[in-house]
């Protein structure tokens, strides 16, 4: 795939220079600071721990992550550089590493640019773009920089506030085959996250479609890295050399939404089932208080192993505080 047909590819995201590969989808939750979630023929590749990716010779996939073995963030990706993207699909390739189980991708840089431009984007959600691009020649050495700033809110009712910042500097001689190439990249970004919620908030009324139930969840990522690459074409054969150091961080902060809804219900002093994350009354022999609402939240707070429902269930004949009951079922009994 060469740079004419993503010039004129619309694209949401960086990542989705990948949907230029048949069969490709990439998508996105948790934020647009955090890694795509990609899928290839059929498989859920989760954020690329099963498709290898390399930009300029340098590896996307991480080794070792929190987050998972592989995870692959393209959001440093400046499309409009863009020069080509060679992929492969199928089974595991030597020369693609160990994460290349459905394929994978190598993602070249431009070894010049033609014209300088500024490119302004604004939009919906409060979305705004502001790219630099400029190049120049001199004595067979082609400098090329670019400057990314951008933001959005997307459409939920707690905004994103998407911060982003992007940086690019590259020193070049001669062609990919034949010459070398210096390149610098900054990024960091920073945001707020609406994470998967449960149904029922959403049909119960508690929040809508496009609500959260954590005005905390988000995160800070960065990436900085340096890379060189030498290579050689003669008659008898070719060479190859490739040089790169990357720094990455990923703070991600992600509460589960059942979670959040109990801490909602309990400081309300209502029974709540973690299941539904909604607050409504407890039935005796549910996972729920039994007898008459409490005037106080339960002194112990019960999991039940093997489902999501949560909750305390007091003896009816012991006074004070119940013990906490966990069992394996989706109910827990009354003690009798």
């Amino acid at each position: 795939m060469t740079a004419k047909p993503l010039a004129n590819r619309p694209l949401l995201r960086p990542a989705e220079v990948l949907e230029t590969i048949p069969g490709m989808v990439v998508t996105q939750h948790s934020g647009d600071g955090k890694a795509n979630q990609y899928f290839l023929r059929g498989f859920n590749l989760d954020h690329g721990s099963d498709f290898a990716t390399h930009l300029m010779g340098m590896p996307v996939n991480m080794v070792s992550h929190a987050h998972g073995q592989g995870y692959m963030d393209l959001n440093f990706l400046i499309p409009e550089l863009i020069g080509g993207v060679k992929y492969r699909k199928g089974v595991y390739a030597a020369e693609d590493g160990n994460f290349a189980t459905t394929g994978s991708a190598r993602i070249d840089y431009l070894r010049q640019l033609d014209n300088s431009f500024v490119d302004i984007g604004l939009g919906q959600n409060n979305y705004r773009r502001v790219l630099a691009a400029g190049g120049h020649e001199f004595k067979g050495f082609n400098l090329l920089g670019a400057l990314e700033v951008s933001g959005n809110d997307g459409p939920w009712d707690q905004p994103e506030n998407l911060t982003k910042y992007n940086g690019v500097l590259r020193l070049t001689s001669g062609t990919a085959a034949n010459g070398f190439s210096l390149t610098g990249m900054a990024y960091q970004a920073d945001w707020t996250a609406t994470e998967h919620v449960p149904e029922r908030a959403i049909t119960s009324g508690e929040i809508g479609r496009y609500g959260a139930l954590s005005p905390n969840d988000g995160g800070k990522t960065h990436r900085y890295s340096l890379a060189g690459d030498w290579a050689q074409t003669t008659t008898t054969g070719a060479r190859k050399a490739n040089l790169y150091v990357i720094d990455y961080g990923l703070n991600l902060f992600s509460a589960p939404p059942a979670t959040s809804a109990v801490r909602k219900a309990t400081s309300t002093n209502k029974p709540t089932s973690a299941r539904s994350g909604a607050a409504r009354p407890a039935r005796a022999g549910s996972s729920g208080q039994t007898g008459k609402t409490p005037k106080s939240p339960p002194a112990c707070s019960c999991a039940t192993t093997g489902s999501a429902r949560s909750g305390c269930t007091p003896p009816k004949t012991v006074a004070g505080p119940a013990p906490c009951v966990k069992t394996g079922s989706r109910k827990a009994q009354s003690p009798r």
